[in-house]
């Protein structure tokens, strides 16, 4: 697939791979954590989605190009984005069966958050 996508990639003007980038950066996390563990392929398609949809409101804006680029080629940054997410531990996915825990805190009150 690398083989095939550098091609595509390189044909893409560099603010719109930027953009992408920007939108996995910002979607990634939210995917991981709502869909929790093992679900890999739910998770791309919601960023795929979600980084799509910025894209045409961009060009309906006229903020970027009106045409955007093939669904392989984003789906190729957005697999090479996570990728690089995930070896720099930037992107990691939540313990299984953790779920998040809400406090709330009264004047006066403090908390103290320390990672085991």
């Amino acid at each position: 697939m690398a083989a095939i996508a550098l091609p595509i990639i390189e044909a893409l003007a560099p603010t719109i791979i930027t953009l992408i980038t920007g939108l996995v950066h910002k979607q990634a996390p939210v995917a991981e954590a709502s869909n929790g563990p093992g679900t890999g392929p739910v998770k791309f398609a919601d960023v795929f989605s979600a980084v799509m949809i910025a894209l045409q409101n961009a060009a309906a804006a006229g903020q970027i190009p009106k045409a955007l680029p093939s669904d392989e080629a984003v789906k190729a940054i957005i697999q090479a984005v996570v990728t690089s997410m995930k070896l720099s531990g930037t992107l990691i996915a939540p313990p299984s069966g953790s779920a998040p825990q809400a406090i709330t805190l009264t004047a006066g009150q403090s908390v103290t958050i320390t990672v085991a």
